[in-house]
């Protein structure tokens, strides 16, 4: 497959193909599903192990109506109008009970159990929310790329701008990062007034107490979605329709390509290890499904990759890369191994 040429994207792109590689990562498809509507996000909740999905379609009068699916982690769409009733929901993040949404000038808080919306936080002087990022504590945030603002929302949801200026760039993803104790955020860059190419976003830093924005390091480009992988993250490049690898040294590599435009709001769900239990008179299967036990304690069925005269031993499932792709109407789960 040929990448879009140099000439249309400009220099930043040049530096992105030609930036001295990090280790190299490959992305193994697991499973796709299609038929969907516009998904700008997936996110993964590890308390309740489900995949949710913000999907939304135009309205009859030029309006938006939006909803929330839920998949599990083998691909399979358990519910495809779990959430409805909102207007244009993109980024998404669990915390708790609450789902947390950005949907048009607000974030919708959800709750889990009950599969409904309970408020609606204003982000005061929002265009359009793009994406929402949550601490340990549950404290919300939200980007606007239209509005250039970094908000910070109070437990009562409260919203004020903790970030904005040119220095963000419309930012778009957005990512808590807790051992640093900041934000970070992936701006697309904004538009060109003259009408030409859009002008090249980057990783920014932002304090989390004093609103700090700090330029960092790594892919530059038309930036959406942002996950943490390892010392480092993992960016969508819209343009290029790329993911990319960037490492805690500044080094960036291609991990997964798609025509453009690219991957949405991604998340990577972390490595997994699952420790078999082994009941009296033997093990527990049920028709190639073996009943484990996870990091939390708690019962779960996963396939045994082994044959069935082999023993059992705990099994590591590598971190999962989720990647919606609003064009086409599809979320794709794909396996990140590390290549030798």
């Amino acid at each position: 497959m040929v990448l879009p040429s140099l000439r249309f994207f400009g220099a930043w792109a040049l530096l992105l193909l030609l930036a001295p590689a990090c280790p190299a990562l490959e992305a193994k498809r697991l499973w796709e599903i299609e038929g969907l509507s516009q998904p700008r996000a997936a996110s993964y909740d590890p308390q309740t192990r489900w995949i949710f999905i913000s999907e939304s379609s135009p309205t009859a009068n030029g309006g938006r109506e939006g909803w929330i699916a839920k998949a599990d982690l083998s691909g399979r769409l358990t519910e495809r109008r779990w959430l409805t009733g909102l207007e244009d929901p993109r980024g998404l993040c669990a915390c708790g009970d609450s789902l947390f949404i950005a949907d048009g000038k607000t974030v919708a808080v959800a709750s889990i159990s009950k599969g409904r919306v309970l408020a609606r936080w204003k982000a005061p002087g929002a265009v359009g929310l793009e994406s929402v990022a949550v601490s340990t504590t549950c404290a919300v945030y939200a980007a606007d790329p239209g509005a250039g603002i970094v908000y910070k929302f109070s437990p009562k949801g409260r919203g004020k701008a903790l970030a904005r200026g040119s220095e963000l760039r419309e930012p778009a993803g957005l990512l808590f990062d807790g051992l640093s104790k900041r934000l970070v955020a992936a701006s697309r860059g904004p538009a060109d007034l003259k009408g030409g190419a859009r002008k090249p976003g980057y990783l920014v830093a932002i304090g989390l107490a004093d609103g700090l924005v700090r330029p960092l390091s790594g892919p530059t480009g038309w930036l959406a979605g942002l996950a943490h992988y390892e010392d480092g993250f993992l960016v969508a490049d819209r343009t290029l329709g790329q993911v990319v690898r960037a490492g805690a040294d500044g080094k960036s590599s291609v991990v997964a390509f798609w025509p453009p435009p690219g991957p949405g709001l991604i998340w990577v769900v972390p490595k997994r290890f699952l420790k078999p239990l082994l009941p009296p008179g033997g093990r527990k299967e049920f028709a190639g499904v073996v009943e484990f036990e996870n990091e939390a304690g708690k019962r779960v069925r996963a396939l045994a990759n082994i044959s069935p005269d082999k023993e059992l031993k705990t099994q590591v499932n590598q971190p999962i890369l989720l990647v919606p792709r609003p064009e086409v109407g599809r979320v794709g789960a794909f396996e990140l191994l590390e290549k030798d």
